[in-house]
């Protein structure tokens, strides 16, 4: 308590003292650079005034205050962190509990890269009260500190520039063209040259770094796969130059934190469950496996797509070039048996449970999302897959995947936690979206009452994802202008 107390202090100094940095900064309310917390390394003496001076003006020299910090750092831990492992949580914790930095200190381009990642998630009224005007202005707003500290080579150490340029993947809408797709290929470039997509040697680093080290391999791989899915595009990591052995439960740290620092996040699940962390981290494994899949899919979507493009226009429509190719045929059915055994293989915690609404009461909000989310990516693949082929099963099979997915991203609006949806569920929405408008004008008048309840369903949901994902501002109004045309008059 005495430490909160110290914080909120600080903070009703700087409403007197803070006035020049906050004229300066770009942020609609932050911390003083005088008053960094103790727990934020010392700025580099290789910055040169110049460069200090300048991001200063630009507001990277400061955080937010201390209520918002509590609401990004609560978000980080329960919809950033579950699905990219990037850091040792419990030491984070207690570094950032401890303000004068008798736990240690971090990086504060990882602390800004950290608060970044979590304006995707956070409760709107957080930003607003911070005198934000939109989700957006405070995405950007923070995404521009992170870059602006990137940018001038203010982090020295590889592995925490890594940690960082992976949760700067979050910016998925860009004008300058650096988008998510551009982060990875960054961050995977550097861990490439790091030799991180290697099994190390035992004994070539203590037990906790070795661990750490894999978990942000295995990310890498996740956020190629998953930013590649999303963009329909081949990864940008070949097999060839990855060879690590699977992640599993065993490469997560469980356990509990002192009470001192359980005090900086008194409503977070996730650092005071024992079981939300080990069910989260079995999610995290079925999702890496769920990538190895997505992989094999991506490969078959992009054969097809060069044998259309390179066939010869006639005044037909013919049979495709290759499509009962030997090869080509035993690649759909590995993609098909991978995805069968992915779920036919998944531990319990990460199987949907067979009710009418796929969350329980006793069960926390945080894994459900998670779990949810995991489904909606394996149903968006199932799509993808089966709109490769010419199969007459191919149809229903993609039209089910569908409309799991429409009532999956239901139940997440029935529990008010739509908002915790990453983009890659916006896309699966999409992708729902539009099968569902293709089924619509080919389904008898029967199912087709059906068909158009899982439309309007799928456009109430992307109505309330704009707030949380600025992309569905575009596409939202131009489903809605395409409706007329794809539905039965």
């Amino acid at each position: 308590m005495e430490m909160l107390l110290d914080y909120l202090e600080e903070d009703s100094r700087n409403v007197f003292i803070d006035l020049t940095p906050r004229t300066l900064s770009s942020s609609p309310e932050a911390c003083s650079t005088n008053y960094l917390p103790g727990f934020v390394r010392p700025i580099h003496t290789t910055l040169s005034e110049a460069q200090y001076e300048h991001l200063l003006l630009q507001g990277a020299l400061t955080l937010p205050s201390f209520p918002l910090q509590q609401a990004l750092l609560q978000t980080f831990f329960e919809c950033v962190l579950p699905s990219m492992p990037i850091i040792n949580w419990q030491t984070f914790i207690n570094i950032v509990s401890n303000k004068d930095g008798g736990q240690g200190r971090i990086s504060l381009l990882l602390f800004q890269a950290i608060m970044f990642s979590a304006t995707a998630f956070v409760n709107l009224d957080h930003l607003q009260k911070a005198g934000y005007s939109s989700r957006e202005e405070a995405h950007e707003a923070f995404f521009d500190k992170a870059h602006l500290l990137y940018q001038s080579h203010y982090e020295s150490d590889p592995l925490t520039n890594l940690q960082a340029l992976l949760l700067m993947t979050h910016r998925a809408k860009a004008t300058d063209g650096k988008d998510s797709r551009y982060w990875i290929e960054v961050a995977t470039s550097l861990a490439l040259m790091m030799g991180l997509f290697r099994d190390l040697p035992s004994g070539y680093a203590g037990h906790h770094s070795q661990k750490l080290h894999r978990r942000i391999a295995w990310t890498c791989y996740m956020a190629d796969s998953l930013i590649s899915f999303r963009l329909r595009c081949l990864p940008l990591i070949r097999s060839v130059d990855f060879n690590l052995s699977v992640l599993t439960e065993d490469d997560f740290d469980f356990g509990h934190i002192p009470m001192e620092s359980r005090l900086l996040l008194p409503g977070c699940t996730f650092i005071r469950n024992l079981e939300v962390q080990k069910s989260l981290a079995s999610i995290c494994v079925s999702q890496v496996q769920l990538c190895l899949c997505i992989r094999r899919v991506l490969n078959v979507q992009a054969r097809c797509n060069s044998t259309e493009i390179s066939s010869e226009p006639t005044g037909k429509t013919p049979d495709p070039p290759n499509k009962h190719h030997s090869d080509y045929i035993t690649s759909i059915w590995m993609s098909q048996k991978a995805l069968s055994d992915w779920e036919y293989s998944l531990p319990p915690i990460c199987q949907r449970p067979p009710t009418v609404f796929g969350f329980s009461s006793d069960e926390s909000p945080i894994v459900t999302v998670h779990r949810n989310v995991l489904h909606m990516v394996y149903h968006g693949v199932v799509c993808v897959l089966y709109q490769s082929q010419l199969f007459q099963s191919s149809t229903s099979r993609m039209q089910h995947a569908a409309r799991q997915i429409t009532e999956i991203a239901t139940e997440l609006d029935q529990m008010n936690v739509l908002h915790s949806l990453p983009i890659i569920g916006s896309t699966t929405i999409l992708i729902a979206m539009i099968i569902h408008l293709a089924e619509v004008q080919t389904s008898s008048p029967v199912k087709q009452g059906v068909t158009m309840r899982d439309i309007q369903s799928c456009i109430e949901l992307m109505k309330r994802l704009q707030d949380v994902h600025s992309c569905m501002d575009i596409v939202t109004p131009l489903i809605l202008t395409a409706l007329p045309k794809c539905t039965p008059s």
